[in-house]
């Protein structure tokens, strides 16, 4: 963890990187301010707009991934096409269910 100096030297060469940019080429700043912040896909707004759905979906294919490879490794093509059945399944229904609650 920083400490309150090393947080305080980090901002000030943060605004002198800033201010040698703005010297150099306004232009290239400015693009920044034109896109602005809402249409950044890294942003942690945008990540607090994903539905629910999303993140449940993500987890439920990485754990299927984990047992589709397992069951590969253990030279079992019947039970990891079931697990990779199963996961589809329900990630369309959560998709649905999603959809079905976001028209109501």
């Amino acid at each position: 963890m920083l400490s309150d100096r090393d947080r305080e030297r980090d901002r000030q060469t943060l605004r002198e990187v800033q201010r040698r940019w703005l010297a150099e080429d306004p232009g290239f700043v400015a693009s920044f301010d034109a896109v602005g912040p809402r249409d950044s896909t890294c942003s942690v707004q945008w990540a607090y707009d994903r539905p629910r759905s999303a993140y449940m979906t993500a987890m439920a294919v990485a754990v299927a991934v984990a047992l589709v490879v397992a069951m590969l490794m253990l030279s079992a093509p019947g039970s990891a096409l079931l697990f990779a059945a199963l996961v589809v399944v329900t990630a369309v229904l959560w998709c649905h269910q999603d959809e079905d609650r976001q028209g109501a």
